[in-house]
């Protein structure tokens, strides 16, 4: 069998199982001829069409002049011609697996408050607080150091140094002069004593003087704090003066875990709100804290801010410099208030985005048969399952939470408003995105302006993605959840601090929008879920890559045939076709579009 007899049994195949599909949702199941609903009446008699293609009206019945399937009468939709209503057989619901819920109120007179959690990356650091400075107290040459190297511990009262002082010799002869008109002038002796207490020396120490007759020359300094050395200022042999630094010692028993927060989670975060966090040494163990300090200034370059909390570490499991990951669980004062009332929330499922304003599936009440209408609504804040809606739906009111695409492409089929038919528009303009003047405005050249450390950085988020997308052709969606959470976590690596401040924004935009899909992708054992946030990760990524450039040669790759016809992208190392939209279903369907060079 030839290469171009395969391809054709391929798609002939794969149009059937379409075919059959639309059958088993759009017809009642039983009988094709047989409905359940009255067929639509005009003066002219009844009128027919397709169940495949709801476009076809005809008189009278027959064939489809598109796919040659039975026409069949048309369906009354209860009287009434909405547009953006839906109505679907209790055969094709079930076969679905459409699922509603109401949406949800919060009273805020009640005392009741929508809650947020929050993930924050950061690092555990010293508490600074407990940075101390051990200073010499006279002046001298220290003619011996015991403090070696940096993470010494030092215990309080241990021995640190030893240090020859002139002056220090003088002010002992001076003391053991004294002591001998100690019976006809105390005063002399008592101000002897006071000058060398004014350097720090203990009674001990001056006792230990007097009693031996004789100047200690190379003085001990003691320690006058326990902890571990972080920083050391002077060597053997150096001359200092009173007050300098010999080094610097930190107590470890608290330490200080501080997080990065974007300035859009300021509002949900208070000092006092509970904090949780894990490190990657001790995954299975969870720290809690505080919040004890928000930064009252946003860095410029990475547009965050930092939030603190005060961590004990008495058994020394905790190392500055570990990079953290935390939680914290709170409520947004400003979000509700008393003379606010009352505020609705729909659950994350049921929304599909389409920009600033999404898409929604409301259940229409008092149907005698399953009916949707597509509604737009306008969203505020981000809760954890949820999100707070301002305007387009009301109290009461069902949304479609399981098998919202479903009911979109059924939608669809049906020559009727949805979402995806507004990515159509945006297909049109793919065209225009491969002329390369085009391509040129809406995706920025900052090769020349982004470190070779970021590029790196970058690559490193490819390697995952390629590995996500090598899960996603073979059809392991367990697999394909797995590498997305590493891709996740490769996303944290990247330090946008790298980057000015123009292509830096630009970053910002683009790692909201892959941090969103890769972390839809880690939540969904569905694999065709997977592949529909794999479109966006991917776009997001293509465009990261021929803005900032990659340590390795990429091809852009294309399936005009994915998301049902709209066409999707992907990243590949090589130049070879491996549909990850399809898999083994249409292995090779998609040919290169761009090639990335490093």
């Amino acid at each position: 069998m030839t290469l171009k007899t395969k391809t054709i049994l391929r798609y002939t195949l794969v149009l059937g199982f379409g075919l059959l599909l639309g059958w088993l949702f759009f017809a009642s199941g039983e009988d094709e001829h047989t409905h359940d609903l009255q067929a639509v009446e005009t003066a002219e008699g009844t009128v027919y069409t397709c169940s495949m293609h709801p476009q076809v009206r005809q008189k009278e019945p027959g064939d489809c002049p598109i796919c040659g399937m039975d026409l069949i009468p048309l369906e009354e939709e209860g009287g009434d011609s909405n547009p953006y209503q839906l109505t679907m057989t209790a055969n094709a619901v079930k076969l679905a697996n459409v699922q509603t819920s109401t949406i949800g109120v919060v009273d805020a007179n009640a005392g009741e408050n929508p809650g947020k959690e929050l993930m924050l990356s950061g690092k555990i650091e010293l508490d600074e607080n407990r940075v101390l400075a051990q200073t010499a107290h006279f002046p001298g040459e220290i003619e011996k150091l015991y403090i070696n190297y940096e993470g010494e511990k030092v215990r309080a009262g241990q021995t640190i140094a030893l240090v020859y002082s002139p002056q220090l010799l003088t002010a002992q002869q001076e003391l053991l002069e004294a002591m001998k008109f100690e019976d006809s002038n105390p005063s002399l002796l008592a101000s002897a004593k006071r000058k060398l207490k004014l350097w720090k020396l203990s009674d001990r120490q001056i006792q230990q003087v007097m009693d031996s007759g004789e100047p200690i020359v190379n003085w001990p300094i003691k320690a006058d704090f326990s902890g571990v050395v972080t920083g050391i200022n002077v060597e053997s042999g150096e001359h200092v003066t009173e007050g300098a630094v010999l080094y610097q010692v930190a107590d470890l028993n608290q330490l200080w875990a501080v997080f990065d927060a974007y300035e859009q989670n300021l509002p949900w975060i208070r000092e006092g709100d509970n904090i949780r966090f894990n490190v990657s040494a001790y995954p299975e163990r969870e720290f809690t804290g505080k919040v004890s300090f928000i930064d009252p200034f946003i860095n410029p370059e990475t547009r965050t801010a930092e939030v603190r909390t005060e961590v004990r570490n008495a058994n020394g499991l905790l190392k500055p410099r570990m990079f953290a990951r935390a939680r914290i669980s709170s409520v947004d004062p400003k979000v509700i208030t008393a003379d606010r009332g009352r505020e609705l929330t729909v659950p994350k499922s049921a929304v599909m985005w389409t920009g600033k304003r999404s898409v929604v599936y409301v259940k229409v009440p008092g149907k005698n048969v399953p009916t949707y209408e597509m509604r737009e609504v306008t969203l505020g804040s981000g809760l954890s399952e949820s999100y707070l809606v301002e305007e387009g739906l009301q109290p009461g009111e069902e949304v479609v939470t399981h098998g919202t695409f479903t009911v979109d492409a059924a939608a669809q089929l049906n020559n009727k408003p949805s979402m995806m038919n507004r990515d159509i528009r945006v297909k049109q303009s793919r065209e225009a995105e491969k002329n390369p003047e085009q391509l040129q405005l809406n995706v920025p050249d900052f090769v020349s302006a982004t470190p070779e450390d970021f590029q790196s950085q970058l690559q490193n988020v490819v390697n995952y993605y390629l590995s996500l997308k090598d899960e996603l052709v073979a059809s392991r969606q367990g697999a394909a959840k797995e590498a997305a959470q590493g891709l996740l976590n490769s996303l944290e690596q990247v330090d946008m601090g790298l980057l000015p401040d123009t292509p830096h924004q630009y970053w910002m935009g683009r790692l909201t929008e892959m941090e969103e899909h890769a972390e839809a992708i880690a939540s969904t054992q569905n694999i065709d879920e997977q592949r529909r946030f794999f479109k966006t990760l991917s776009e997001g990524l293509i465009r990261s890559a021929k803005a900032f450039g990659t340590a390795e040669k990429l091809y852009v790759q294309y399936c005009p045939m994915a998301d049902d016809d709209q066409g999707a992208n992907w990243l590949s190392q090589s130049e070879e076709i491996r549909n990850p939209y399809y898999g083994n279903m249409m292995l090779t369907c998609g040919e290169v579009e761009e090639i990335i060079n490093p």
